[in-house]
């Protein structure tokens, strides 16, 4: 009932489609993510999460212009196939540059770095330009061809993985960068032909970049809120990637895979919500955040079951990861509010154009996350309070949002029984998690 008096019938269409496909997509990924514990050494998994780390932020290398095409055909009430070539060639230029710069990059490293360098360079490239076929077939409101190729990327990736295991006597992280590269690859030529007809690439002249201007301009500001969220929801794995072993990231990376792939399907959800904010619920959008919050919040008990779950899962089938638990269940807090910043508060700070209020949240968490970060490791504080850390300074960071995006409604809520109730189950949940570990 809830869900229906939040979403019109076109809306409530395409979150279907879409919340399927993802959920399809998040369940082969899911069971990618248990088998590479299994199938891989400690350390090789380790060079697997940081491989997966780091390709978050080259993703980011399109340095805002994917972000702006995305605002511009969200807001052009008619498709323009010119202005988009104009779009796409730019953009497939750009990266053919910085898939250069970063391949030549990688021959300063040793093996292994060096081989998940230049997997880094060429994943990029594609997964670049994926994600702008994303945004070009999002933005037109086809998201049924999104949910098939999400699911057809992870389909192709595990399909490799289990024939170069049955190939192959012991698997290495390089044939699981291989499988990784072919996955995207193949995801590419695909969408590539299903967008034949809104594409192609022409000498970029003097209107192009007339046209890419204020695209870009839009787009580099959006995009330095991005880096600032995606840094936020990645910066505790920085961290202990670069100041402990590969060995103990391996750990804590196991730990934090759940709310990784808790992010994961909330960000594609999140982009199904964007053309409609933009597009269609203008007139609607205090109403819509007062729905959207509290239909969350009950996300947070389904999230509460999950995580008990997985405690069980990982206590039977991961012996050697069991330390683990404690660190799943700390995350509880960053997963609930991070559905909360990244459905809602991300979108309607990109909607209410309070650009700057995205970027200097972010950042002002960040500076925060960072210091908490540091004073943990001088005083020789536990690893597996980071996770703590993490779900504190998400909560923050809700906060920080909501007051920005308060400011500009006529009626403003706290919602602090919300928080009460969320604080509560990560109480519980802690308590039920050290059971499993003595």
């Amino acid at each position: 009932m809830i869900l229906k008096k939040v979403l019109n019938n076109s809306f409530r269409k395409n979150l279907a489609i879409f919340f399927s496909g993802n959920l399809v997509a998040l369940s082969i990924t899911i069971i990618i993510q248990f088998v590479f514990p299994k199938i891989l050494s400690v350390e090789d998994y380790g060079y697997y999460k940081s491989f997966t780390l780091y390709l978050s932020f080259t993703s980011l290398l399109h340095f805002g212009l994917k972000d702006g095409i995305y605002l511009r055909l969200c807001e052009d009430k008619f498709f323009n196939r010119d202005n988009n070539v104009s779009y796409f060639s730019f953009l497939f230029f750009q990266q053919l540059i910085v898939l250069l710069i970063m391949g030549l990059l990688s021959f300063c490293f040793e093996i292994p770095m060096k081989i998940l360098l230049l997997c880094l360079a060429l994943t990029s490239l594609f997964f670049i330009i994926n994600t702008y076929y994303d945004s070009l077939f999002q933005a037109k409101k086809n998201f049924l061809i999104v949910s098939k190729l999400k699911i057809c990327k992870e389909s192709v990736f595990l399909s490799v993985v289990g024939l170069m295991y049955f190939l192959f006597e012991k698997m290495t992280i390089q044939y699981i960068l291989l499988a990784f590269l072919s996955s995207v690859i193949f995801t590419f030529i695909l969408y590539t032909f299903k967008a034949r007809k809104y594409i192609s690439i022409k000498r970029i002249s003097r209107n192009d970049i007339n046209i890419i201007k204020p695209i870009y301009r839009r787009g580099f500001r959006i995009i330095m809120g991005n880096f600032g969220n995606q840094i936020n929801s990645n910066i505790d794995k920085l961290f202990v990637n670069f100041f402990y072993t590969v060995k103990e990231f391996a750990y804590y990376s196991f730990g934090g895979m759940f709310f990784v792939l808790t992010n994961t399907f909330v960000s594609s959800i999140a982009t199904v919500l964007l053309p409609y904010l933009i597009g269609d619920e203008q007139e609607n959008l205090e109403r819509k955040y007062l729905k959207l919050t509290k239909l969350t919040t009950i996300v947070s008990l389904g999230l509460f079951l999950y995580l008990i779950l997985m405690f069980f899962l990982v206590f039977f089938f991961y012996q050697e990861y069991t330390s683990s638990i404690l660190i799943i269940a700390l995350f509880y807090g960053a997963m609930v509010y991070n559905i909360k910043v990244n459905i809602i508060q991300n979108n309607y700070l990109k909607t209410m154009k309070l650009d700057k209020h995205y970027v200097a949240n972010n950042y002002i968490i960040l500076v925060i996350f960072f210091l908490s970060m540091l004073i943990l490791y001088f005083l020789k504080i536990e690893l597996i309070w980071f996770s703590l850390t993490t779900s504190i300074i998400m909560y923050l960071r809700y906060r920080l949002n909501h007051y920005s995006i308060q400011k500009n409604f006529n009626k403003k809520q706290l919602f602090l029984s919300h928080d009460v109730l969320i604080m509560g189950l990560g109480v519980i949940i802690f308590m039920i998690a050290k059971n499993f570990i003595r």
